[in-house]
């Protein structure tokens, strides 16, 4: 079971842009067909022009995990880390034992 978005005409839905489902228990999918999907979350929307998000998506076959920003918005840094020990400024802290750090 799962949740089907698209236009609403006459009370049906038509059109199905985007679902959402249930792959198996505690597991959530965002699919349709074999059409790439993309998952976005806000860290400030004002409207469609001025935001700051997480961007996973897909691009030319390559899985993308950036941040993104419009506007007024600002292009934040990305941490992927357990415990992070230091900035190390705009890019990715990787912590293994405060070895791996990638920065400006």
């Amino acid at each position: 079971m799962g949740f089907k978005w698209g236009e609403v005409s006459l009370g049906a839905v038509s059109n199905i842009d985007l679902e959402l489902m249930r792959d198996a228990a505690d597991i959530l999918a965002l699919r349709r067909s074999t059409n790439a999907q993309t998952f976005t979350v806000y860290n400030t929307y004002t409207d469609a022009s001025n935001y700051e998000r997480l961007k996973v998506g897909w691009a030319a076959n390559a899985l993308e995990l950036k941040p993104e920003a419009a506007g007024t918005g600002t292009t934040r840094v990305l941490h992927i880390s357990g415990l992070p020990t230091s900035n190390p400024g705009a890019g990715i802290l990787w912590n293994d034992a405060g070895t791996v750090k990638v920065g400006t």
